[in-house]
């Protein structure tokens, strides 16, 4: 098959992959993508510093930050297929060029059809972005091996550059970079994993400390502190806990499964399943497949994946985002496993069905569909008015209301400051803000809190983390007003706090 043809096949499957992920939207943003959109006023994020500006700028050119942010990721995402399409096209070249293309098709449609990949290139999220930098690296580092020269090993650390720009985790890139030019350098090895190295640092950290120092005005310390938000005040669980966590969100990351307080034990186990049959499939395969080790270069692989694999275990791997970046490796493994099969087109077709059919019925479709965290959203923000401030936990639809109310309200998500600046200080701020808001003449409502019809854990099970439970938080806000139930709709109560 000539390049051209694999050109055509690439761009195509990137199209549909776009098509597909303009069309599954979801009903209401993510509520990451939510607080991007909210920030757009502001100049850029710490965990992926160049997500911002390109949404602000493709924001003027759209007008909307949701439309624009949407139409971005789909791009984006489509783009990572193709990329993933030449990736495994090279490394699968051991086979003969039919099979290559069924393989690189076979892993390129697998990526698109994972729910982690496929979750953020409909929604607005950095991780679109991030996967498009992190493959472009590695695109361009696997096309050192047959022309090595310090240019191709250059334009290799300008890239890696940009992907730590695009999302700080990618500082772990730098293990595959390095080893790769080293291993494949014909002369004075070292030289080429110094210079690409050496070229990324020097455009990370050179943009890092313009946007600390210069746009952001910190002083050195301040630089450090800020750059250090990137790990979202997560709190996880240690020992061997962090094991169990990491696979359950690899799985999540192949097929959707709820996270422990957003569902019974029958689905969560079910669904578990659904992603834990592949995931150990891939495992069991490699195991048993020797002859798909040896053409494969096994070796890049695991120096690609090992360093966020190992990110996944140690940081929040319940998250199928920590597993985001390991899944293209991970379907071109399958593809080689597919490509030994005695029929590989039923074999990889029966593959995709699984994993996209379940993503489709369970996750992508309902999400497609629900409009009622927008209508509570909606139903609390008409009870508000100028200047009112809005208490919640956070991590769940009360985080809404900012976004489809009109009025110029200043909210409070309790977790968000429990978590960063601890319990004391959280109510602190919290006395504060409910003096600033009465002397401005504004009132204080809060939702979630005393509404015991809401079973959504989201927002307490983070509070719960940091030692603050729902009894607690809600004898805290008793402690500074008295509660009147406002009922806009059944099954929905907002709480006006009285003086």
């Amino acid at each position: 098959m000539s390049h051209a043809a694999h050109r055509r096949t690439a761009l195509a499957l990137g199209a549909a992959a776009t098509l597909l992920y303009l069309l599954t939207a979801p009903a209401i943003p993510n509520l990451d993508g939510l607080g991007y959109i909210k920030l757009l006023p502001h100049n850029c994020v710490a965990g992926h510093l160049l997500f911002m500006p390109a949404l602000r700028a493709l924001t003027r050119l759209v007008g909307d930050g949701l439309r624009a942010g949407r139409l971005y990721d789909a791009l984006l995402g489509g783009t990572g297929v193709v990329l993933t399409y030449s990736i495994a096209q090279r490394m699968l070249s051991a086979w003969d060029d039919e099979a290559a293309r069924l393989g690189a098709a076979f892993a390129a449609c697998g990526l698109a059809l994972s729910y982690g990949y496929w979750s953020e290139a409909n929604d607005v999220e950095a991780y679109a972005a991030a996967m498009v930098a992190l493959l472009a690296t590695v695109r361009m580092a696997l096309s050192f091996a047959p022309h090595p020269s310090l240019g191709r090993a250059a334009a290799t650390g300008a890239l890696l550059g940009i992907a730590v720009l695009s999302h700080l985790s990618h500082v772990l890139l730098a293990v595959f970079v390095a080893h790769h030019l080293y291993c494949h350098a014909r002369e004075r090895r070292w030289l080429p994993p110094m210079v690409a190295l050496a070229v990324g640092g020097a455009l990370s950290i050179a943009l890092y400390a313009y946007a600390a120092l210069v746009v952001r005005g910190h002083d050195l310390h301040g630089a450090l502190k800020w750059i250090g938000t990137a790990q979202h005040c997560f709190v996880t669980t240690g020992g061997a806990y962090r094991l169990a966590d990491a696979i359950y969100g690899a799985c999540k990351a192949i097929v959707w499964s709820p996270y422990l307080y957003e569902a019974d034990a029958q689905k969560l186990v079910g669904q578990f399943l659904l992603g834990l049959i592949p995931l150990g499939a891939l495992f069991v395969g490699a195991l048993l497949a020797k002859r798909a080790r040896e053409r494969l270069d096994l070796r890049a692989l695991a120096w690609w994946t090992a360093p966020y694999a190992l990110l996944g275990v140690a940081f929040f791997g319940a998250d199928p985002e920590r597993w985001i970046f390991v899944l293209p490796a991970g379907w071109i493994l399958a593809a080689a496993l597919v490509l030994e099969r005695p029929r590989p087109t039923r074999a990889g077709a029966a593959v995709l069905l699984w994993v996209g059919a379940f993503n489709l019925v369970t996750a992508i479709l309902p999400a497609h569909r629900d409009h009622w965290p927008r209508q509570k959203a909606e139903l609390t923000a008409a009870q508000l008015r100028d200047g009112d401030l809005l208490v919640f936990p956070g991590h769940s639809w009360d985080e809404y209301v900012v976004y489809y109310g009109t009025a110029k309200l200043e909210p409070f998500p309790v977790s968000y400051y429990v978590a960063r600046d601890g319990a004391a200080a959280a109510w602190a701020r919290l006395d504060k803000e409910i003096g600033e808001a009465r002397a401005r003449g504004g009132r204080v409502f809060c939702v979630r809190v005393f509404d015991d019809a809401d079973e959504d854990p989201r927002g307490f099970w983070e509070l719960g983390t940091a030692g603050v439970s729902r009894t607690v938080l809600r004898e805290a806000v008793q402690k500074r007003g008295r509660p009147v139930t406002i009922v806009p709709a059944e099954g929905l109560t907002v709480t006006r706090l009285e003086p």
